[in-house]
């Protein structure tokens, strides 16, 4: 998958800056709130994985500031968990982030034809310019293909075969471009699915479902100019993988850390600082199940989106933690 070349690698911060959050009421109620939705994920299998947790912030959002940003807000939402789902997740010790790596996405498709590349075209002068048969059917029925597993994922089907296996013959149904899309990354999380996932056999619900969460996600409004709707100013980041600090004692921690912010707790070093296991301090850990990010010991499948609305000053992440039923 292509990546932008100012893909983050956890770099020290120019400049200190604090981000206050708070919790939003929708967090994603509009889409989770389908009842038919509701359906799919417990088909898929994500059901109690997949979350998305809206945060309005302040002060505003700063281009150079990705990393520090990205740190505190993955922070808040861990000590923050804003759904009844995960209230298992509170916890009397405060757990900062330490590292984050990431990568930019792009927020520009505004037409569920953004997945017409999956499908026959009933032309067979063009479909000859296709090497063997599309993903899907001119009925809108997925083709299957020879059961197999990758890494935990056990597919029978050539789009979620696609989705998982780098080294498909159909990997290339998707340009480049359309990989870097935040609307691939959607529908990835939902036609994967999770450990015990019945799949279905057409694409219309993935497509439905993708659309409805997309749709909560971005901001659209109409260009003054041309009048015609486009996508809001956002920020799209894909977190690759996050590590975190857990203070057992605040008051403690803050001693060790006078200068910490309160969310993010960072050292002078732009890093947030730990003590060793005893005492006040705590240790440095991997994102464990269901945090929002992915650590160097979770499964390639998981996927953690951070969508971040400049106008509204609202940030979105939309997390799924795939746990392998083998």
């Amino acid at each position: 998958m292509a990546q932008d070349s100012m893909d983050g690698q956890d770099m020290l911060p120019s400049a200190r800056v604090h981000y206050d959050f708070r919790l939003t009421r929708e967090s994603g109620d509009s889409f989770f709130g389908q009842k038919d939705i509701k359906e799919n994920l417990r088909q898929w299998g994500i059901e109690d994985t997949l979350t998305l947790t809206q945060v309005q912030f302040c002060p505003t959002f700063m281009v150079h500031e990705e990393t520090t940003f990205l740190r505190q807000l993955l922070t808040f939402i861990v000590d923050n968990p804003a759904k009844p789902r995960m209230e298992h997740m509170m916890r009397s010790t405060k757990t900062s982030v330490e590292s984050v790596q990431w990568e930019r996405l792009k927020c520009t498709a505004m037409s569920m034809d953004f997945f017409n590349c999956l499908i026959d075209k009933g032309d067979k002068e063009e479909e000859s310019k296709y090497q063997g048969e599309r993903i899907v059917s001119k009925s809108g029925n997925i083709r299957g293909c020879f059961p197999d597993v990758f890494d935990g994922v056990t597919v029978s089907d050539k789009l979620r075969e696609l989705l998982v296996n780098p080294d498909s013959e159909n990997a290339d149904a998707f340009s480049p471009a359309q990989q870097e899309e935040l609307l691939f990354h959607v529908f990835r999380v939902l036609a994967v699915g999770g450990g015990v996932c019945q799949p279905d056999d057409s694409l219309e619900p993935y497509t439905k479902a993708a659309k409805a969460l997309y749709k909560d996600l971005v901001s659209v409004h109409k260009n003054a100019s041309t009048g015609k709707l486009e996508i809001a100013a956002s920020k799209v980041y894909r977190v690759t993988e996050a590590s975190t600090v857990t203070n057992h004692n605040d008051n403690d921690a803050r001693k060790t850390n006078p200068e910490g912010a309160i969310s993010s707790s960072e050292g002078g070093n732009g890093a947030v600082v730990g003590t060793g296991g005893d005492g006040g301090g705590g240790g440095t850990s991997s994102f464990w199940k269901e945090e929002c990010a992915p650590s160097n010991s979770s499964s390639p499948h998981s996927t953690c989106l951070v969508v971040v609305d400049l106008a509204k000053k609202r940030a979105s992440v939309l997390w799924n933690e795939f746990l392998p039923f083998w």
